[in-house]
């Protein structure tokens, strides 16, 4: 539910990569079940998830370094406009939203047509968020998200992810307790046998919203 940061704790190697792809449809789970506003859902791969509002942002962020930052944002969903017959990029429209989108999240790009590879680490995480929120997602996963930033640069990701809460339900995963601020709930995993410990935990932490 919006408002919501769910934590998801756990050592390196403990599942919570694993468990985040099974949410996000990269997997399927080998037992239990995926219920989406109460209902069951069967995601046969992301974008499955993603028609349900359920988004996820991976460690290398799915961003092409030498491209801009409008390109990577739009990409794969670019928004057109016709010049007689032919379809074109709408550069001034994408552009536009892109700059007012990263605004929302406390970010002031110098340019839209800047290339991602020389904003910060955090500022990346920040693109892949936001183009998440704005395509739809009601729940936004979020795997180890501070894993690779400085102590700035996670200041500024969790401020993001403090941005979200107000749009849509934040998940997101860490094997650093303070690496995480303002959880509705923390879910640990310890083990092969936590992991299912872990699974019945999401049903009763999300109830009205999201269930495993």
């Amino acid at each position: 539910m919006a408002g919501e940061c769910h934590c998801l704790l756990g050592d390196n190697g403990a599942g919570k990569s694993t468990f985040i792809k099974t949410m996000s449809g990269v997997h399927k789970p080998s037992y239990g079940r995926i219920l989406v506003d109460g209902k069951e859902v069967s995601f046969n791969d992301p974008r499955d998830a993603m028609a349900a509002g359920i988004a996820t942002v991976y460690q290398d962020l799915a961003m092409i370094p030498l491209m801009s930052v409008t390109r990577n944002f739009w990409m794969g969903r670019e928004p057109e406009r016709r010049i007689g017959p032919i379809k074109v990029f709408d550069h001034r429209r994408a552009g536009a939203v892109t700059v007012a989108e990263m605004a929302k999240m406390g970010i002031q790009l110098r340019s839209a047509d800047q290339a991602v590879g020389t904003l910060s680490g955090g500022e990346r995480q920040t693109v892949a968020i936001s183009r998440s929120v704005y395509f739809g997602a009601r729940v936004l996963i979020l795997d180890e998200p501070t894993s690779a930033l400085g102590v700035r640069q996670t200041a500024n990701v969790l401020s993001t992810i403090d941005a979200v809460r107000k749009r849509a339900s934040a998940w997101s995963s860490s094997h650093i307790m303070s690496a995480m601020r303002w959880p509705s709930a923390t879910v640990s995993l310890s083990s092969i046998t936590a992991r299912r410990w872990a699974l019945r935990s999401v049903v009763r932490s999300m109830p009205n919203s999201f269930r495993i």
